[in-house]
């Protein structure tokens, strides 16, 4: 993933960008809004803003002013290393709270909790075709036959 939001990142500041924002899609919750609040969390010619995961580890969203301002280093812990490159980088850097960019999809647990949770339409319909699967999944996971925190074996 890195590599093409690297990719990604060169040409939005080949294009003359100012700023990129880098949204992974396994966030059913986040809104307009959500993005606009961490575009305005960013103040200066650098800047690092990061919207982490639930856990507070991961990151769910990350804003580079300007878009070369560090490399991306999602993955496991890449919370701390986002904010140790903008560091090194000589980046503001902020953390942005937002629950609905905290609410990714990288476990079975994560996937069983969005329906209680602001999710759009076709989530929900993707959802509701999952139900049975989804239910399966949940019961191994009760019968000791799946670990949690696992990802989902489709």
């Amino acid at each position: 993933m890195n590599a093409a939001v690297l990719v990604g990142l060169a040409g939005a500041a080949a294009g003359g960008a100012a700023a990129a924002i880098v949204l992974p899609g396994d966030l059913p919750c986040a809104r307009a809004e959500d993005l606009a609040a961490l575009a305005a969390s960013a103040v200066g010619r650098r800047a690092v803003a990061i919207a982490t995961d639930h856990a507070g580890t991961g990151t769910n969203a990350l804003l580079l002013r300007p878009p070369d301002a560090i490399a991306p280093s999602f993955g496991l812990g890449s919370a701390e290393r986002h904010r140790a490159a903008a560091v090194a980088a000589g980046a503001a850097v902020l953390t942005v709270a937002r629950e609905r960019l905290a609410r990714d999809v990288d476990t079975l647990d994560d996937l069983a909790a969005l329906p209680g949770l602001p999710i759009g339409a076709a989530t929900a319909a993707a959802l509701a075709r999952l139900g049975p699967t989804l239910a399966e999944l949940t019961a191994a996971r009760a019968a000791g036959e799946m670990e949690t925190g696992q990802p989902p074996a489709w």
